[in-house]
């Protein structure tokens, strides 16, 4: 029996797209009339929940009978022929095989069954409901008809050509000229409802009293699908279709109606989506089936014009396409099977999933790529001839094939043999680029590459965006790498390839959005526990979770190896690693959530942050999980989604051309005085720059002073110093004696920074005559070069430690993909860390800044605070401000100078808040002496020694020579670099300055003084 149910369930259909058991009939290719006719008759005990049944099954001469007796107590079996009448047959074990013979034999066999509850059958005082092993079943499909006592008040229902009705005494009969290989028994205290399509044509519901409410709704929308279906394929196959409700949460779909569960009915949608597709498999998959020797078929097709097509109408086309083939993406991997070889969903969650995935979303993307191929009026006049030739039969993959292939004059084969035998998804890239105007136009040339190997027969969608409007192209392709050409009516703007979604493919890293799916179908997933007392409030998580595949580990076990090669659940908020990486979640404080995040270290990867108020609130939700796969964010309170949401992606392979640039109406130029009235009433103002410009800080030196001249309360925060120089940046502004030269020491300017400090110098001097606070916001250096060279935290001492923000963020959108273009440009060329130290090392720095920003406004409430950083560092969508934005709530707002960024208008609509447009002149080069100066310690301190001299210089004409230990430099004593700088400072090319150095050693060397021109070095060849 066991290999004959293996044969057998392999061609189950699964009927409805929801989650939920589901139930249909199979077929074969088989002579019409089956040879084998069977009619049954059935009577119950509801007290004893017992089953009594007989079944005459008529055999045709020259055929065989294989029967199965599945859970079945046969209490009796006759045989008849021509030759004997009524002879006793024994039955051992649950199946029964008669060979064939040359002569018509009637078999007669009673039977019971005891029916326990279960989600395929029901015997209470409610309803009965029969799904499955009823009834002695055969091998092959049979004609049947039923003849059920039902208990007092309940009304019958199975596959039948009319709709029987059940007479006071509670007969009901019922036959069906369809063979099947089963039939399905419904009845219950049901009130019946109709509705009259035409006179030849009704739908019913029978619901229970409770929902009786419903049922106009529904006959008024399954009326509405069986007209747009006619008009779409043909007439209807059968006189009257019935919506039956069940007391299980089932999606049953049958010839003549359909079983929903209670539960199920009352949703809102059904009416809107799963009872479409009930009803569109009347014509395919019950009215036509699904060959014995084909794959599954009819529900991609279904899928197609049901449910991907509602939401076509309501506008949501490219989205329900993006969406399965995001659910491909996630779920799909080598070990599924192929479409070719799909027959139905499985019981396991992962396998299941990935198999729906393939079945319904893979194969209805295929039937939309096929009719973007044949065209919609031969599409549809192809399903019209498949419904015409095969009604009442069963067809295949090649059927469906050669009937298009024959009205579209199209050789599909390729077609359908690489979507049938691949799993592999279409990756495709652009490169080679080339734009050219004509003396009419321009074009647009570029190659497509498919970097998998074989390449697949596609229909390329490639959208050319101009400064007029739009223009679509299709493009058949085969090779793996195309050259195209367009002609364009316009300046071509941007290059989309599949902007609409119209073929199954890898989704680029713009497209693709982290989401729940992406959890559920990882190949390799951990599950990070949070607190050890917070362990039972999780365990329905561990469970649900396992069931997909996932494995348990604590967080001691985590390492960074596995952040970065395996997808992570972190349950709670309280792990480290989680906060060194996602920060905080901002989680509601009651209730369930699920928050989805890209994973900073391989995009590829997603990890969840899930987080729970009681063990009774995770039960509640995590029942709903499975339904919810393509969201990135849910909270659940007591089971009900209070919140989802997935952030908006691009749309399409997007490469751009030229960018379409901003501007505005001159009139709405803002003066200066009163943007700064508005700046003023923001308790944070960053102020970008870059390093090197004067008029950048320039800007800042006057926004600085005229934030200040409306509001004293004003501290100035700076990235350019590490928290360990404070003290000295306090003491410069406190102390009046404490001169510039010992703040430039002590702050270590020139060490933890090093750009000119002639671009900060009014900006100190304004601060320490007003006694500004100016606040170091960074952190010291030497902690994020560990952290970027050993790649994690763990590198660093406990004191170090100590030292870093309580939390950080590396998901923030567009983050980690800039900073990995940074660290591909030159990242690799410092140290030699990896992606992962380099991200964690910059978000060190924008954390720690964030943190100090907060800790000191939160010290001075009556405080504002200005804060100098770079234009990466006060971007307002991952920079500082999300990051202090996480820690308190306050007003603030992002700055650049408009005349010095190099962003783009799109990237600083994104990133900045005010523009203000300030050109001025760079400071001139500072003069050097042209010497190559070493720092040596010696018994009282640290001496400069010229280890060599530069010929381009005139510092060996003024008699300068390797091996003196310079002194003095305008009676400056000069022991370290500083002391040079600082001499330097403001010694402009061409001055002069007293140079003196001890000649033939320290000790006892001879001083030797002497003038030298400072000069500026000159650039070496291919050096800006």
């Amino acid at each position: 029996m066991n290999n004959l149910f293996t044969t057998i369930f392999r061609y189950l259909a699964i009927i409805v797209p929801l989650s939920l058991v589901m139930h249909t009939t199979i077929s074969a290719h088989e002579p019409s009339p089956p040879p084998v006719h069977i009619d049954l008759a059935v009577s119950f005990d509801l007290e004893k929940k017992l089953l009594w049944g007989t079944s005459r099954i008529t055999i045709d001469k020259d055929h065989d009978l294989q029967l199965s007796f599945p859970d079945l107590r046969v209490t009796a079996a006759l045989i008849s022929s021509e030759e004997r009448e009524n002879a006793p047959l024994e039955i051992q074990g649950d199946t029964l095989a008669l060979p064939a013979t040359d002569e018509q034999r009637t078999l007669l066999i009673s039977y019971e069954k005891d029916v326990q509850d279960s989600f395929s059958n029901i015997i209470s005082e409610r309803a009965i409901i029969l799904t499955a092993n009823w009834h002695p079943l055969p091998q092959h499909k049979a004609l049947y008809s039923l003849n059920a006592q039902l208990p007092e008040g309940f009304t019958g229902l199975s596959q039948a050509d009319e709709l029987a009705e059940t007479d006071d005494n509670g007969q009901v009969s019922f036959s069906f000229s369809q063979p099947l290989y089963a039939l399905t028994l419904v009845s219950g205290r049901y009130v019946k409802a109709r509705k009259t399509i035409r006179d030849d044509l009704h739908v019913y519901t029978l619901f229970f009293k409770e929902d009786q409410e419903l049922a106009p709704g529904y006959l008024e929308a399954a009326a509405d699908y069986v007209r747009r279906y006619e008009k779409l394929i043909g007439p209807f196959p059968y006189n009257h279709y019935v919506i039956a409700e069940n007391i299980m949460p089932t999606g049953y779909g049958y010839p003549t109606f359909t079983l929903l569960g209670q539960q199920v009915i009352r949703l809102p949608f059904i009416k809107e989506t799963s009872l479409g597709h009930e009803i569109l498999h009347s014509w395919f998959g019950n009215s036509i089936d699904v060959a014995y020797d084909s794959a599954n078929w009819a529900e991609g097709l279904t899928t197609y014009l049901a449910d991907m097509a509602y939401r076509s109408d309501a506008g949501e086309g490219p989205e329900a396409r993006k969406e399965a083939i995001q659910r491909y993406r996630d779920y799909v991997n080598e070990s599924a099977p192929l479409l070719g070889e799909f027959y139905g969903a499985g019981h396991q969650r992962r396998e299941n999933q990935a198999r729906r995935a393939i079945g319904y979303q893979k194969s209805a993307l295929l039937f939309h790529e096929l009719k973007l191929r044949v065209g919609e009026e031969i599409f549809f006049q192809s399903l019209q001839r498949v419904y015409q030739t095969f009604k009442g039969r069963s067809a295949g993959w090649q059927d469906l094939q050669k009937i298009f292939e024959d009205l579209s004059d199209q050789d599909l084969s390729n077609f359908f043999s690489e979507r049938l035998g691949r799993n592999d998804l279409a990756v495709l890239q652009i490169k080679d680029i080339d734009v050219e105007d004509g003396p009419a136009s321009t074009s647009v040339s570029f190659s497509v590459v498919q970097a998998q190997d074989p390449a697949y027969e596609l229909l390329l969608p490639v959208s050319i965006e101009t400064t007029t409007g739009t223009q679509k192209f299709q493009e058949l392709i085969t090779d793996s790498e195309t050259a195209l050409s367009f002609e364009v009516g316009a300046a071509p703007l941007e290059i989309a390839i599949d902007p609409d979604y119209d073929m199954l493919r890898r989704l680029s890293g713009a497209e693709y959005a982290p989401v729940w799916s992406a959890i559920l179908g990882a190949s390799e997933c951990l599950v990070v526990h949070g607190d050890d007392s917070q362990m039972d409030i999780y365990e329905p998580v561990i469970a649900f979770v396992e069931g997909y595949g996932c494995r348990q580990t604590r967080p001691a076990d985590l390492s960074q190896q596995n952040l970065e090669a395996q997808t992570i659940i972190f349950l709670g908020t309280s792990s480290s690693h989680m906060r060194n990486s996602f920060g905080l979640p901002a989680h509601p404080a009651v209730g369930f959530t699920v928050d989805v995040r890209a994973n900073p270290f391989n995009r590829e990867l997603a990890v969840a942050l899930i987080s729970s108020d009681s063990k009774e609130q995770t039960e509640a939700a995590v029942r709903r999980l499975s339904h919810y796969g393509k969201y990135s964010f849910l909270h659940f309170d007591n089971g009900r989604i209070q919140e989802q949401r997935t952030p908006t992606t691009e749309s399409g392979i997007r490469v751009e051309l030229e960018e379409r640039p901003a501007g505005m109406a001159l009139k709405a130029l803002t003066e200066f005085d009163e943007l700064v009235d508005e700046l003023s009433d923001k308790r944070v103002v960053y102020l970008g720059e870059t390093h090197t410009s004067r008029p950048d800080h320039l800007l800042q030196r006057m926004l600085i002073e005229a934030l200040h001249s409306r509001d004293e309360r004003l501290a100035i925060g700076m990235e350019m110093f590490p928290r360990s120089s404070q003290p000295a940046l306090d003491r410069f502004i406190e102390d009046p004696d404490f001169s510039e030269a010992e703040f430039i020491r002590e702050s270590r300017y020139y060490e933890v920074w090093r750009y000119d400090y002639r671009l900060f110098r009014p900006i100190f001097a304004y601060a320490r005559k007003h006694k500004i606070p100016l606040v170091a916001l960074n952190i010291d250096r030497e902690i994020t070069n560990t952290v970027f060279k050993g790649g994690s935290l763990e590198a660093l001492s406990d004191e170090q430690k100590a030292q870093l923000p309580t939390q950080m963020r590396l998901d923030l959108e567009g983050y980690a993909e800039r900073l990995k273009s940074t660290y591909q440009m030159h990242g690799q060329d410092h140290g030699g860390g990896s992606f992962a130290g380099f991200i964690k090392a910059q978000a060190l720095w924008d954390e720690t800044m964030a943190e100090s920003i907060v800790g000191y406004l939160e010290k001075h409430p009556d405080t504002r605070m200005v804060v100098l950083a770079g234009n990466q560092h006060t971007r307002k969508d991952s920079g500082i401000p999300p990051r202090v934005a996480a820690r308190i709530e306050l007003t603030q707002v992002s700055v650049q100078n408009l005349a010095t960024t190099r962003a783009s208008a799109a990237e600083l609509a994104t990133t900045t808040d005010y523009l203000f447009l300030l050109e001025s002149y760079e400071f001139a080069p500072q003069g050097k002496i042209g010497v190559v100066l070493l720092e040596k310690d010696i018994e009282n301190g640290t001496t400069m020694e010229i280890v060599e001299v530069n010929p381009q210089s005139n510092a060996g004409d003024a008699g300068i020579k390797k091996d003196d230990i310079l002194i003095f430099i305008d009676e400056l004593a000069i022991h370290t670099m500083d002391d040079v700088r600082l001499a330097l400072l403001d010694k402009a090319v061409g001055e002069t300055v007293r140079i003196s150095v001890m000649r033939d050693g320290q000790e006892d060397g001879v001083r030797v003084d002497m003038e030298v021109e400072l000069y500026s070095p000159t650039a070496p060849p291919g050096h800006p």
